[in-house]
């Protein structure tokens, strides 16, 4: 059966409730790739898009000229690394990464993917791609499925949709296939994408997303044979998908 990999993306996400849980975190039990919630930060901090600032160093050159302030209170966030004694650089699944001070932040337990939250975060760097790798083929082998959070700001969501409503004809899924790929009460068209070219860079924020799929199958893929039975070579193709314009 197929297994599928679902990402939430930033802006729009809901707030957890059922199955969260918090509490304030000291400095030393903050490290890269750890769960945090912003809490108390009532002034504007200043933050850089995270399209821009991907990493901790990324954020470091670019906080002087690619920076603006924004209101950060409430967001859940990752932490990726210690800017300076008092605070740590976090990502926020609304797409902005600022250096939080340290009585801000909350250690933060999602809950699951189908209890409203996610099961894995994005990695942080190639030793939390081990550990995301493992996450989610567990997830899949006990459940089939795995939710993702990933961490795209508005502007990023705005161009993959335009780019995607540019990308030429669509067609509605073959019929006999259209649940196994689409779920019940579709009201969408899809559009096959071309293959991810490693040797490219992606040229934009779908490209991106695409590419990010194909990280997760090398991710994931070492631990195909043992759980799965079967040797990862490689991944199929894409498909995009945009709602009819005559359904609601």
């Amino acid at each position: 059966s197929r297994r599928p990999v679902r990402s939430r993306a930033g802006p729009g996400h809901p707030r957890f409730s059922a199955g969260a849980s918090a509490a304030m975190a000291s400095a030393s039990e903050l490290e890269p790739g750890k769960i945090v919630r912003i809490r108390g930060a009532k002034a504007k901090l200043r933050a850089v898009d995270v399209r821009h600032a991907p990493t901790a160093d990324d954020f470091r050159e670019r906080i002087g000229d690619l920076s603006y302030d924004c209101i950060l209170d409430g967001q859940t966030g990752q932490c990726l690394d210690q800017y300076d004694r008092q605070s740590y650089i976090v990502r926020t699944v609304e797409g902005h990464v600022a250096a939080i001070p340290l009585e801000h932040l909350e250690d933060f337990t999602p809950p699951a993917g189908e209890d409203g939250g996610f099961d894995v975060a994005w990695p942080v760097d190639d030793e939390g791609s081990i550990v995301f790798g493992d996450v989610v083929a567990q997830a899949l082998t006990t459940k089939n499925h795995c939710v993702v959070q990933m961490f795209m700001g508005a502007e990023e969501h705005r161009e993959a949709l335009e780019v995607a409503n540019k990308a030429g004809d669509f067609t509605e899924f073959k019929q006999e296939l259209e649940v196994d790929f689409l779920g019940r009460d579709n009201y969408t068209k899809v559009k096959k994408l071309k293959p991810d070219n490693f040797d490219v860079d992606p040229a934009d924020s779908l490209a991106q997303c695409e590419r990010q799929l194909s990280q997760v199958g090398m991710m994931v893929g070492p631990l195909t044979p043992g759980l799965f039975g079967f040797e990862t070579i490689g991944r199929s193709a894409s498909f995009v998908r945009t709602r009819f314009s005559n359904k609601s």
